[in-house]
């Protein structure tokens, strides 16, 4: 005996939901600042042994891991900026890769800001003023782990 179909009817003043706007993606420095924290935490967790093996591993030279994973020394606000920065419609990124690496091979937090300050370009990253994105609270908890291996956690 076939059945009869069950209709559920929505009202029609039901609200419909927008779509957000499109994500122009990552800028290239936070891919690697996101790889530099991941390969940083396989090490961490012996899942790999040391940089060496990580390169292997990689397919990149211990030197290009060397500059990679430099990244994690980064002050915890301009990880956060870069991170939230998006691709522009046009144009260059307003912070290359190579450079983030230059500024975090400073040691000073203070240092690294007033680098950073001096930029030509700085749009303004996603997150400002508004809500923050689920992964605002890994960049703490990564950089954390770092100073289990003797790194500072504060600002030296």
């Amino acid at each position: 005996m076939p059945r009869n179909p069950i209709i559920i009817e929505a009202p029609l003043s039901a609200p419909v939901e927008e779509k957000p706007p499109a994500c122009r993606g990552l800028l290239r420095a936070a891919e690697l600042l996101v790889l530099a924290h991941e390969m940083d935490d396989l090490i961490d967790t012996n899942v790999v042994a040391d940089r060496t093996h990580m390169a292997t591993v990689a397919g990149f030279t211990t030197a290009r891991i060397s500059q990679i994973m430099m990244l994690v020394f980064l002050a915890p606000d301009i990880q956060e900026e870069v991170l939230f920065s998006t691709k522009p419609e046009k144009g260059r990124d307003w912070v290359s890769a190579e450079t983030l690496i230059d500024i975090a091979r400073l040691l000073s937090w203070e240092e690294q800001r007033k680098r950073i300050r001096q930029l030509p370009r700085r749009p303004l990253p996603i997150g400002a003023g508004g809500a923050q994105p689920a992964f605002q609270a890994e960049v703490y908890t990564r950089g954390s782990a770092g100073a289990r291996r003797g790194r500072s956690a504060s600002p030296p």
